[in-house]
């Protein structure tokens, strides 16, 4: 019987949490355009360009490698990031 009452348990934890994965999907999802939007207008630049005109100090590999994760992260395409966007604004 303790048994059963763990299990049920388990399996209405696991369902909650799916669901609530699934509505923060979801919301994000709906979010993306209007944040998207904040960037229309702005020139799209390539990693290299970004890389050239911003960071031209780092290895053009690992920088590469860390502005595509940010930007993945954000949600953002990485040309159209910049070093001087801030994490509570445009990202």
């Amino acid at each position: 019987m303790i048994q059963m009452h763990i299990s049920l348990g388990f399996y209405v934890l696991l369902g909650l949490c799916i669901f609530g994965a699934a509505a923060v999907y979801r919301v994000s999802r709906q979010r993306l355009p209007l944040k998207l939007s904040r960037f229309d207008g702005r020139e799209h630049f390539s990693l290299k360009a970004l890389h050239d005109n911003f960071y031209p100090r780092y290895e053009m590999e690992t920088f590469a490698e860390l502005w595509s994760e940010i930007a993945s992260a954000v949600e953002v395409p990485p040309g159209l990031m910049r070093p001087t966007d801030k994490f509570e604004g445009e990202l």
